[in-house]
């Protein structure tokens, strides 16, 4: 998109909240949300709020990330410890577990946020639509808003506008919750999110900076840019596996094919040999 035509979209964002009394941001640290806070920041808004669930699901590195920005831009922080994992149906892991766990956060930040008269709003953007999100349901219900969405602003404008502001996170890969890794119909525990974040953090340190460690059970498929693909075989077979089956899973395997968007779901639709997901 043309420097012009980003600007104007850029202005127009930040003069979506003008004129509110107070703006309540459900901050995950992500690309999407970083940018909504940002410009809520910058805009007329009386008063903008970067609020934060507390989760084992929350990743350490998307944490430390939104602790460093909310700081370094002065901006007022709520957080809350939310119960999730209280929830049953959540703890299942059916494929609409998003909906259960935005629907814990956007209960949590309407409370705080209805009676002040402030407006919830969070970083969906245009292109989220066309994917299975859940957890768009909860924000409907909740009369949560979605800025980028109703200004019709995509996850690559997203990316554009935040290189403009000059936002550091502009292209961070992205970065869904811990439980996302762990295939569906396993039940979430804090056990399973803890040992995926000390997986990934392991990824991490070999320089992996896109990387998921699909947690399948007794077996840890990981996937990273397929480019990286035979450097990760060769670091597996030097001794990275048995630094990951400490962790306690019974096998590690790479994924040949690398990182893509809904390969859990693909993989366990396929019914491959080689997937365990016992519980």
């Amino acid at each position: 998109m043309e420097r012009e035509a980003l600007l104007i979209k850029a202005h127009s964002l930040i003069d979506w909240f003008s004129g509110y009394p107070g703006v309540v941001v459900c901050y995950s640290g992500g690309v999407d949300s970083t940018l909504v806070l940002f410009a809520a920041h910058l805009s007329e808004a009386e008063r903008v709020i970067a609020f934060q669930g507390v989760a084992e699901s929350f990743p350490i590195w998307d944490r430390d990330f939104a602790h460093r920005f909310i700081r370094d831009h002065g901006i007022e922080r709520v957080m809350v410890r939310t119960r999730e994992l209280s929830d049953p149906r959540y703890r299942d892991n059916p494929p609409e577990r998003c909906y259960f766990c935005k629907l814990e956060l956007y209960s949590r930040a309407a409370e705080f946020a209805l009676p002040l008269g402030y407006v919830v709003v969070d970083g969906t953007n245009r292109s989220d639509l066309s994917d299975y999100r859940p957890g768009l349901r909860a924000a409907r219900e909740l009369g949560v808003r979605s800025p980028l969405v109703e200004l019709g602003i995509d996850k690559q404008e997203v990316r554009e506008l935040s290189r403009l502001l000059g936002l550091p996170q502009w292209d961070r890969p992205a970065s869904p919750c811990l439980a996302s890794r762990i295939a569906y119909g396993l039940r979430v525990t804090p056990e399973r999110l803890a040992r995926v974040e000390q997986a990934e953090l392991i990824l991490r340190e070999e320089g992996f900076v896109l990387c998921r460690v699909r947690d399948l059970g007794k077996q840890a498929l990981i996937q990273v840019e397929r480019s990286q693909v035979p450097r990760l075989e060769k670091l597996l077979r030097g001794g990275l596996a048995d630094r990951l089956l400490a962790l306690g899973f019974e096998a590690v395997a790479a994924d040949p094919q690398g990182y893509r968007r809904g390969s859990l779901a693909e993989l366990l639709l396929e019914g491959k040999d080689r997937i365990n997901t016992s519980q």
